[in-house]
């Protein structure tokens, strides 16, 4: 495969994570060499479409991740509610979280 994505298989790749950037043809590459795929999601909408394609899991992207992909007044609790409300793939949530036990716990409660 003389392509990134091929040549990123054949150094034997944990998994393959997709922002900024949608492509059916990744998920199925991915699935098809036996690497799992998540992509980077900004909506509900978005999460629905990676599961229907095969993703393994979503890292949903907040407003306060800076690199964001998406609407910039759609802060990390929102997102999180929209994108869990839409999919049951695991999601890892990034930007806009807070680390200590209040804010996991706030953000679990979302759920």
């Amino acid at each position: 495969m003389n392509t990134p994505v091929g040549q990123v298989f054949e150094e034997g790749i944990s998994f393959i994570v997709q922002g900024a950037g949608i492509s059916r043809d990744v998920v199925k590459r991915c699935r098809d060499a036996d690497v799992p795929f998540a992509g980077i999601v900004s909506s509900g909408r978005l999460a629905r479409m990676y599961e229907k394609w095969g993703a393994e899991f979503l890292v949903a992207e907040g407003a306060e991740a800076g690199g964001h992909i998406g609407d910039i007044d759609h802060p990390l609790p929102a997102l999180l509610a929209d994108v869990l409300a839409h999919t049951s793939l695991p999601v890892v949530a990034a930007g806009g979280g807070r680390g200590d036990e209040e804010g996991v716990k706030s953000e679990w409660a979302a759920r």
